[in-house]
């Protein structure tokens, strides 16, 4: 009683005692159930946690209770609550689930505040079950720290202690069994069977005790019997129709204690919830170990496919953008979380539309290719999707698939583009085939007419400067033709040297006369190269000649040409010639049309030469590249060695 006046000493005097979280965490930290009420309305204001494992009742059903209504007996007052801090009554608390426990009441006021009283609740010392209760439902609580075993191998040791039981089991139903197997024991379970029948479990349908004496009315008890047990209390586990098992408590040596049955239907109650929760638990890790696993495979996927998708909430704010879609629009997905799908996605005036349609749970399948933006502002033409997904028929995140159809478009128009040059080269050739007649035709007409007049006639004149032109115009359509109607080349093994010695020596006099000086450098052990002499001929002669207009401009110029072993990128071996001049160099909106068909800046030319040097060396499978700058071009050329013994050139 002492200690009982003095805690109440030590709570401070509170004007809003709803809200004083001192005086509540006070009442946590005291060893006893207690909860503070107010004598005139008899309202419950404050309560501990220890009262909410008692009472089985919520903190949120106990505050503003009518605290009489916990109790049955009355005593002393309307409920048998002690209003005053006098020698502690006993009564009989009723808890939520409508069972009775002996409780003392003790209580105590609170300083400055007469009207508020604090109330101790503690169990009657002849009845063991709020004990047992208390103890259980640590257990019940810490059900997610341990192993089943070990929780219901705890649970029956308390039982087996505060029941002074020398045996406590419990038998639980196993699907697809007829019997029932015993699953925990705590003190020699050889007193009894290790499985039940069926029969048993509908015999022991509700909680009962067997003495010896008595008649053994099912296996359980005969067996009992034949252990020499004085006493044995059985409880079901589970719900009445829906029965799952069954505890026991049994004694050698002891008369049943008078809470027997109570103290059974509580640990039948505990060893259920213990199951429940174990139960529920491993439901629910399967069930995040599952989700776990199906959301780091569908993040592998959205983060691996080469389609943009982009996760919206059902208010289309950005919650996620998988790489792809990163690349596609220029944000990183960091920068765009948390804001609006409008702000990011631009493009279709219907897309407002869309998004709408789909919080409501509508998905759009294929909203058509449309064109988007980048951040840059680059303009693109994707093909847009989108699904709701849906979690009982509520919109849970609203999922976009973009798809970046400007590759596609760029394949389908550079196709066009092939298919057009396909056809135009055919009528180009057709056309040059054709022109050449009536050309040829001219020509003749021409040298007939300069043979019928005289030499000293003033329209001779005209008549070379006509057949020039007709010369010219031959030599054009040949080219046409040749670029339109490639040829299959027949190839042999040539040294590259040896070609571009001849080729050098025929060209020496037009150095000479133009003040060129050449300079033609070999490597040693050059290996041959498989090749049509006239074709690649052709090749180095238009290259050479290309590099002798560059200089015609010029006093003096100079021309070098190197031949030697070289690499392509895949590691294969080569032979590389490389045809400098010190000319002007191309200009820099030239450079990337030269290879481009008809494309000259000579006043004769005909503009196919360089088109055609990269037909003739893209068909030996070479390549061709220039690099070009004030003061000078440099074309080169590569072409596969073939492998065989080197050789001193």
């Amino acid at each position: 009683m002492d200690e009982v006046s003095n805690l109440s000493q030590k709570i401070p005097g509170l004007t809003h005692i709803s809200h004083s979280s001192d005086l509540e965490a006070l009442l946590d930290s005291l060893p006893q159930p207690a909860l503070v009420f107010d004598t005139q309305t008899w309202r419950i204001q404050l309560i501990n946690q220890k009262i909410v494992d008692m009472t089985l009742y919520s903190r949120q059903a106990l505050a503003g209770l009518d605290a009489r209504k916990l109790f049955a007996n009355e005593p002393e007052n309307t409920a048998g609550i002690p209003l005053t801090p006098a020698q502690p009554c006993t009564n009989q608390l009723i808890r939520h689930d409508q069972q009775k426990i002996a409780v003392r009441l003790s209580a105590a006021t609170l300083k400055n505040k007469p009207t508020f009283n604090l109330l101790f609740i503690e169990p009657a010392d002849e009845s063991g079950t709020t004990t047992l209760w208390d103890s259980l439902t640590k257990l019940i609580g810490g059900a997610e720290d341990d192993q089943l075993l070990v929780l219901l191998n705890r649970a029956l040791a308390v039982a087996r202690n505060l029941s002074g039981a020398d045996v406590s089991v419990i038998y639980r139903l196993v699907e697809k069994d007829t019997h029932i197997p015993l699953l925990a024991s705590v003190g020699d379970s050889h007193l009894l069977p290790n499985r039940l029948s069926i029969q048993d479990i509908v015999y022991l349908n509700h909680v009962m005790v067997w003495e010896t004496g008595r008649h053994p009315g099912c296996q359980l008890y005969r067996t009992a019997r034949a252990s020499g047990i004085r006493y044995l209390a059985s409880a079901p586990i589970g719900q009445k129709n829906a029965i799952s098992g069954m505890v026991v408590l049994a004694s050698l040596h002891s008369s049943p204690p008078d809470s027997i049955l109570d103290m059974t239907r509580l640990l039948a109650t505990a060893i259920d919830s213990i199951i429940q929760n174990n139960t529920r638990l491993t439901n629910l890790s399967q069930d995040v170990q599952q989700q776990t696993t199906q959301s780091r495979t569908l993040s592998a996927i959205v983060e691996r496919v080469q389609e943009g998708v982009m996760r919206l909430s059902p208010n289309l704010t950005i919650r996620s953008m998988n790489p792809r879609l990163e690349q596609i629009l220029g944000y990183t997905s960091r920068e765009v979380v948390g804001k609006s799908v409008e702000q990011i996605l631009i493009g279709h005036d219907l897309l407002h539309t869309a998004f709408a349609r789909a919080q409501t749970g509508e998905p759009i399948f294929n909203f058509g290719d449309t064109r988007f933006f980048r951040r840059d502002g680059e303009g693109f033409l994707a093909m847009l999707r989108i699904f709701p997904a849906l979690v009982e028929d509520k919109v849970e995140e609203i999922l976009v698939f973009i798809q970046d159809l400007s590759e596609r478009e760029m394949i389908r128009t550079h196709t066009q583009e092939l298919e057009n040059r396909a056809l135009l080269g055919e009528l180009t050739a057709v056309f040059a085939h054709e022109v050449r007649n009536p050309i040829n035709n001219i020509s003749t007409g021409l040298q007939y007419m300069a043979m019928s007049l005289k030499a000293d006639d003033p329209n001779q004149e005209t008549i070379v400067r006509m057949q020039q032109d007709c010369d010219r115009l031959d030599e054009l359509m040949r080219s046409v033709l040749a670029f339109a109607k490639p040829t299959e080349y027949e190839m042999e093994c040539l040294e590259l040297t040896h070609v571009l010695r001849r080729l050098f020596d025929r060209l020496r006099p037009r150095l000479a006369e133009r003040h060129v000086q050449c300079d033609l450098r070999v490597a040693p052990n050059c290996p041959p190269v498989m090749g049509n002499l006239r074709a690649l001929e052709q090749v180095f002669n238009n290259l050479m000649n290309n590099a002798l207009q560059a200089m015609s401009q010029m006093s003096n110029g100079s021309l070098t040409i190197i031949v030697q072993p070289g690499n392509f990128d895949e590691g294969i071996e080569s032979v590389e010639v490389s045809i400098a001049d010190s000319g002007p160099g191309i200009p820099e909106e030239f450079q990337r049309r030269i290879f481009q068909p008809f494309f000259t800046t000579k006043r004769d030319g005909t503009g196919l030469g360089l088109p055609l040097s990269q037909r003739i060396i893209t068909a030996h499978k070479g390549n061709i590249q220039f690099a070009s700058f004030p003061g000078g071009t440099i074309f080169t050329v590569r072409l596969p060695a073939v492998k065989t013994d080197r050789r001193h050139t």
